[in-house]
């Protein structure tokens, strides 16, 4: 298990990292890890998760964005890295440094979710997408795209990029369906009547 005075370096390193990070990653940055950390410690708690496998999962949580400090794009793989780099001089053992690696790494959208920990990992990213505030995270990630990636939408793409994007999207586990597929749900009624006011205005 990895040792609570672990997780608190763990803690204070990536907050360092993250906190360092251009004021345009107006989504990927500390807020944004904290709540994933606290997502995943409810889901993990809820899907029954051994203290060892908790303190795994949280430190994976803290670390799985850091990889922005080097690459936004693939910036999963860089992560992994830093994380591994950080846990081994401190230590913690090698399947421990592994498991928060793979961890890590599934929570690229493109990466199939093996485990009940990749689940709830996968669950706590995304998790912003079912709560009430899930309307201002999705306009702080549009102008970090512009800032960062030069992507530019117009309100039509941009309706059409999340309704098709949210319309896939799948919670795995039992406790991140309930809590937050009913508001998913109503964002994407709400989106896509958005998308025929602005259509029939075209016409």
């Amino acid at each position: 298990m990895i040792s609570e005075s672990t997780i608190i370096e763990v803690k204070q390193y990536t907050n360092e990292l993250l906190i360092s990070l251009d004021h345009k990653y107006l989504f990927h940055n500390w807020n944004h890890t904290q709540e994933v950390v606290r997502v995943s410690m409810e889901l993990g708690k809820q899907c029954g998760l051994s203290e060892k496998d908790l303190s795994i999962l949280k430190v994976a949580a803290y670390f799985h964005d850091t990889g922005h400090v080097k690459s936004y794009t693939n910036h999963e793989e860089m992560s992994a890295r830093i994380a591994a780099e950080f846990l081994e001089i401190r230590d913690v053992a090698k399947e421990e440094i592994a498991t928060v690696k793979s961890l890590i790494l599934s929570t690229k959208l493109t990466s199939p979710c093996l485990t009940t920990m990749q689940e709830i990992l996968h669950d706590a990213d995304l998790s912003h997408i079912g709560t009430l505030d899930m309307e201002r995270r999705a306009k702080a990630l549009r102008k970090e795209w512009e800032y960062l990636l030069g992507s530019k939408y117009s309100e039509r793409e941009w309706l059409e990029l999340q309704i098709s994007f949210l319309s896939h999207l799948r919670f795995l586990t039992e406790p991140a369906k309930i809590k937050f597929e009913p508001i998913l749900k109503i964002r994407i009624g709400h989106m896509k009547k958005k998308l025929f006011d602005l259509s029939s205005k075209e016409k």
